[in-house]
C-alpha cells in the first residue's frame, strides 16, 4: 500500500508545489506522513495497518518532489550539484543511523520493541514539518503563479523532449539499479545464494559507510564534467556490481560473502554519483513555474521502477529461475541506461 498511494503522490506534490510553493507542501507532506505513521503505531487491524501505510507513502512521495524543489530554488543553479550531494550525504547519515538504533532496540521475539522505533520516526517527521516552516518563501512571494500554473498539467510538460528522455534513464536507473538493489539483491542473497541472512545488516552497512566517505570526494572529482557523461559512468559501475554478484553465484561460499560485500561498496560508489547529476538534469530542463510538476514526475517515474523491480523480482524468484537470468536482466537495463545517457545532450544550466 504504501509503494501503491507512493505513485499518486508525485503527480499530485508537483501540482501542489506549482500551485502553493515548497515550503507549504513540504509541510504538508511531511504532516501527512507523521499522521501515517502514528496510524500505523495505533493500527488494531490489518485494514487500519494498511490504510496507514497509504496515508504515509503518499506523504512521503509529495514531500520528495517539494524539498528537491525548494532545494533548487534556495540557491544558485551552479550550486545544484553541490546541495543535492549534500542533500544525499544527509539522508545515507540518517539511514545509518535508524538502521542501527533499529538493530540495537528491535526484538523480532516482542511486539513492544517496534514501538520506540516508530516513535522515534514520528517525531523526526513533525520535527521535519516544523523546519519545513522556515524555508525560504520562495515560491509564496510570486503572486501571480497560480494564474501561470492554471490549465498547465502534466500533458504539457509531456511534450518536453529533454524530459521525456531524463525520464527514461530515471526508469532505468531505478529498475535496474536503486530498486534492484534494495529489494532483488537482498531476497536474491538469502533464496539464490544461500547467504545468512545477519550478512543483510554488514552488506547495508558496507554500501552506507561507502556512500556517506565517498559523496563528497566524488562531487569535487566530477566538477566541470558533463553530468551526461557521469550518468554514463554511473550505470557502467552499476552493470559492473552486477557483474560481481554474477559471479558470486559461481564460486565457493567465502567467495560469494566477498564479492556480495564488495558489489555493496561498488554500488555505493555509483550512488554518489547520482546525486549531482540526475537531479540536477530535471531541475535544468525545468521552467521556472513547473518546477514542481517536473520534480512530480521525476518521483513517479522512480516510483514506478521501484514498484516494477518489485514484482519483477517476486515473480521471478518465485518462480525458481536462474539467478543467471534474474541479475543478467538488470545488467542490460544498466547497459541501455548508460547508452541513453551518453545520447542525450547536454541539458542547459552549469555543467
Amino acid at each position: 500500500m504504501f509503494v501503491l498511494s507512493a505513485l499518486a503522490g508525485g503527480p499530485l506534490g508537483g501540482v501542489m508545489i506549482d500551485r502553493v510553493g515548497p515550503r507549504m507542501s513540504v509541510c504538508f507532506g511531511l504532516g501527512l506522513g507523521a499522521v501515517g505513521i502514528g496510524g500505523l503505531m495505533l493500527a488494531s487491524h490489518p485494514a487500519l495497518a494498511a490504510l496507514a501505510a497509504a496515508v504515509a507513502g503518499l506523504g512521503a512521495s509529495m514531500a520528495g518532489p517539494a524539498t528537491d524543489t525548494a532545494l533548487a530554488k534556495a540557491v544558485a543553479p551552479e550550486e545544484h550539484s553541490t546541495v543535492f550531494s549534500v542533500k544525499h550525504f544527509l539522508h545515507n547519515i540518517g539511514m545509518g543511523a535508524g538502521s542501527i538504533a533499529g538493530a540495537l532496540v528491535i526484538n523480532p521475539q516482542d511486539s513492544a520493541s517496534y514501538t520506540l522505533p516508530f516513535l522515534l520516526d514520528l517525531a523526526a517527521t513533525l520535527t521535519g514539518a516544523l523546519l519545513g516552516l522556515f524555508l525560504p518563501k520562495t515560491a509564496e512571494k510570486e503572486g501571480h503563479l497560480l494564474e501561470h500554473t492554471r490549465g498547465r498539467g502534466y500533458a504539457s510538460i509531456a511534450r518536453d523532449p529533454d524530459l521525456r528522455k531524463l525520464l527514461g534513464v530515471t526508469l532505468g536507473l531505478f529498475a535496474g539499479g536503486f530498486g534492484a538493489f534494495s529489494v532483488a539483491l537482498p531476497a536474491y542473497m538469502a533464496m539464490g545464494l544461500g547467504l545468512d541472512t545477519r550478512l543483510l545488516s554488514v552488506w547495508l552497512t558496507v554500501n552506507t559507510a561507502v556512500v556517506i566517505t565517498v559523496q563528497l570526494i566524488a562531487l569535487w572529482l566530477i566538477r566541470g564534467r558533463r553530468r551526461t557523461r557521469v550518468l554514463s559512468v554511473l550505470a557502467a559501475v552499476w552493470a559492473s556490481a552486477w557483474g560481481l554478484v554474477l559471479v558470486a553465484g559461481v564460486v565457493d561460499m567465502a567467495g560469494a560473502v566477498v564479492l556480495v560485500l564488495f558489489s555493496a561498496a561498488v554500488f555505493g560508489v555509483g550512488e554518489t554519483l547520482f546525486a549531482p547529476t540526475l537531479p540536477v538534469l530535471i531541475n535544468a530542463v525545468a521552467p521556472p513555474d513547473a518546477l514542481g510538476r517536473y520534480n512530480g514526475a521525476f518521483a513517479f517515474t522512480a516510483t514506478v521502477g521501484n514498484a516494477t523491480v518489485m514484482l519483477a523480482s517476486g515473480l521471478l524468484l518465485e518462480a525458481g529461475l536462474a539467478s543467471v537470468l534474474f541479475t543478467g536482466r538488470l545488467v542490460v537495463c544498466c547497459r541501455d541506461t548508460a547508452r541513453t545517457a551518453a545520447r542525450r545532450r547536454q541539458a542547459p544550466g552549469p555543467r
